[in-house]
């Protein structure tokens, strides 16, 4: 992965972060697809990925984004019990 200051247009922006492979570009335009779903309404689900319900504390639902995107339930939970319990 690449980061590029200077780029002239979006599809530069898009490219230098995403890559240009067939799999990467179809992860930038997923990604991308999200971000404007929920730029218009709040929303980031779309028709590229899984429906993707409201995260809440009980339930933790996350985006995996990958190749075949899906929801998984608090992914982290293990490491995230582990810091929790860190401040005991």
């Amino acid at each position: 992965m690449t980061f590029q200051v200077r780029a002239p247009n979006a599809q530069s922006v898009s490219v230098s972060i995403a890559g240009t492979t067939p799999g990467a570009r179809k992860l930038a335009k997923i990604v991308g697809s999200c971000y404007a779903a929920f730029a218009r309404t709040g929303n980031p689900n779309c028709d590229q990925v899984p429906k993707w319900p409201p995260y809440d504390r009980a339930s933790r639902a996350t985006m995996i984004y990958e190749q075949e995107c899906r929801v998984e339930n608090d992914p982290t939970g293990v490491l995230r019990s582990f810091w929790e319990g860190a401040d005991a």
